[in-house]
Parts: structure tokens; sequence; C-alpha cells
């Protein structure tokens, strides 16, 4: 059986805003089929990681403040510190996570 993250998903790529993020939560979450909780995972552990550090990551396009966002309304001030997350960047951490679970497949 071939896994991979759907394209529904994968559409919502690149995670450039919070409201990106949003949509592919809700790709994932109002489909019949069972969620991709790998792939929610590796979203929101790599969102955090990039919003907590304070030294540059992969995950930054630019160096960020470390000082929350003042008006969340105001959608250029709210994305000026928000990490872009591609989907070349998340389907390879994805592709790992799945490969080590099938090792240890029975």
């Amino acid at each position: 059986m071939e896994f991979s993250i759907k394209e529904r998903s994968k559409q919502t790529f690149p995670l450039k805003h919070i409201k990106d993020v949003v949509n592919l939560f809700e790709a994932e979450l109002t489909e019949p089929e069972e969620p991709d909780l790998v792939l929610l995972s590796i979203v929101m552990g790599s969102l955090e990681t990039a919003l907590t550090t304070i030294k540059d990551t992969p995950l930054k396009e630019h160096e960020t403040d470390i000082s929350a966002p003042t008006d969340l309304n105001n959608e250029k001030e709210e994305d000026a510190d928000f990490p872009v997350l591609s989907l070349p960047l998340v389907e390879n951490l994805w592709n790992q996570f799945v490969n080590q679970v099938k090792k240890y497949q029975f």
C-alpha cells in the first residue's frame, strides 16, 4: 500500500499565513477519511519550533522579531513574523516519519 499526503491537503501549500494552516486543518478534518495526524503534527511542530526559536531556522524566510504582534487583526503585521512552510519540506519530514514506522511493521 502506497502512502502519500492527500492532494486536497497538498493544494493548501505553501503555508504562508495562519489562514493557510486553518485551511489545511479544515481540509484534513472535514473529509470522510481519517485525518492525516502525521501531517498535522509535523505542521504544528514545525510552526512551534519556528515561532519559539530565536535563531534563524530553515523554516523562516527572514529573521523574526520575537515580540508578539500588537494587533492580531492586522494581517500584514501578523504575516511579517509567520514562518513559511513549503510542501517539499513538510513532505520530506512526512516521508521520513512514515518510512521509520514502516520499518517496525510486523
